[in-house]
């Protein structure tokens, strides 16, 4: 079964690649990996690796109350849920990781679940306070500070509204 999955995923990508790129102009390709700033690599993948082995770290947290787990071994749960949400819709690679967790560790996916969306409620508080502090610091138009103003009521309520569920389910 694992050979049919792997076989079936590198035909599936040489397809999609050979879509993506056969209109292209090989000599502009080429152009642009000759022109691109290789160097950028090391800063990007450093802070890539600081981001995830934070969200490890806060998702140990998270599951402590459950399991006592090191950071490290949730990594490659979170990996392959992260690789899932950038092919499949809606953040669905985050199913994948409650799974995977759920089986390694042997815990409820429920409880998995749980965590990964509480988790998604603290990045969803922590781009929401980027936002506003971008767009309040900076000198925009009524227009842009009338919508801000009202999305920020609107993620109030939503976030409000979220904790009344989340409240009437622990209850």
């Amino acid at each position: 079964m694992k050979k049919i999955a792997l076989y079936a995923g590198l035909t599936l990508s040489i397809l999609f690649l050979w879509l993506a790129l056969r209109h292209a102009s090989w000599n502009e390709i080429v152009a642009a990996f000759e022109r691109a700033r290789w160097w950028c690599l090391i800063p990007m993948l450093v802070c890539q690796f600081v981001f995830y082995f934070l969200k490890a770290i806060r998702w140990r947290q998270l599951l402590s109350q459950t399991i006592e787990i090191s950071s490290a071994s949730l990594v490659p749960a979170m990996m392959v849920g992260a690789a899932g949400n950038n092919l499949l819709p809606a953040h669905s690679g985050e199913l994948i990781r409650v799974y995977l967790a759920g089986e390694k560790f042997g815990v409820a996916k429920s409880t998995v679940l749980g965590t990964v969306m509480v988790e998604r409620v603290f990045d969803l508080i922590a781009v929401t306070l980027i936002f506003f502090v971008g767009v309040f610091s900076g000198n925009y138009s009524g227009i842009v500070l009338k919508t801000a103003a009202f999305l920020l009521v609107l993620a109030v309520i939503l976030i409000f509204f979220w904790h009344c569920c989340w409240y009437l389910v622990i209850r």
